[in-house]
Order: C-alpha cells, then structure tokens, then sequence
C-alpha cells in the first residue's frame, strides 16, 4: 500500500515550553506548592521573560544551599541578557511553621532584592512554603506582602 506524500511529511507541532508560564501570584504559589511536594526542602528560582514564559530555572537542595546561591545561579546567564527580567525565588522549609514573620526573613528579602536590581532585573517576591505537604497546616508567605502592605494589587512579572 502506497503512502500519500502528504501523509508522509511530519506535521510540525507548535512549540511548547518546558514550563508553564507563571503570570500571576496564583500561579507563583501553585509552583511553590508544587516544588514543596518534590522536594521537602529546596531553593528555587526562576527568570522570567514576557508574560511570564520561564527562561531559566534552578533548584537546589542540598542543605548547604541557602537562597543567594541558586539566585546567583540563576542569574548566571551568558547567553542572554538579564536587565529587564523578572526573578521569583521559592523556598520549601519542610514542616518548618511559618506563621511568624521572622526578622532573618526579613533581612534577607531586602538583600536579595538589592542583589537583583544591581543586575538591572526585578525580584517579583519570595514565597517560602512550609509544614506538612497537603496537610491544613501547610502555609505560605510571599516576603512582596509581608513586608509591603500595599503590594496587594501590584504583583506582576
């Protein structure tokens, strides 16, 4: 049996990435969700482009990894520019409780978001997650809210 020639060509799909953009805090705290469900204890970033496409992303887990660490690898892009860019920084904390805001937290997050802009790009937030995964008690704070009361309405990449 003869094949037709057009049923012989390969059809070409459209490109998808690797990742599902992440566009809105919904989607940021479905990511951290999800990362806290992987890995009991990791440190994750991820650069993102024009509507929120991921460019890059990292995530470290070993316990001698802390946030600056992935966040300069991440960063670390020869290939493209990072002025301009959006950064979102995960980190699952196990069953850590994070019901109180602790000022190392703090401290950190401002750090961090002097970092980023030296490279010209934005750091959108960083969510820790923490507690039993899927049970009541797992919780999540966004460092953008708990530490600027007005960023309510302003969070974007």
């Amino acid at each position: 049996m003869a094949t037709s020639a057009r049923r012989r060509e390969r059809r070409q799909r459209p490109h998808r990435d690797a990742y599902p953009p992440i566009r809105h805090f919904a989607d940021a705290v479905c990511t951290a969700f999800a990362i806290h469900s992987q890995f009991d204890r990791a440190r994750a970033c991820f650069v993102l482009g024009p509507r929120g496409r991921v460019e890059q992303g990292w995530a470290l887990t070993g316990p001698e990894h802390n946030e600056g660490h992935v966040l300069r690898l991440a960063l670390c892009m020869p290939d493209r520019e990072v002025a301009g860019r959006s950064v979102l920084l995960i980190t699952a904390r196990g069953d850590e409780d994070l019901t109180e805001l602790a000022e190392d937290d703090v401290a950190t997050w401002r750090r961090l978001q002097a970092d980023v802009e030296s490279r010209g790009a934005h750091l959108v937030d960083w969510i820790l997650v923490g507690g039993e995964v899927g049970a009541p008690d797992e919780s999540i704070r966004s460092m953008r809210f708990a530490t600027d009361e007005s960023a309510v309405d302003t969070w974007a990449v």
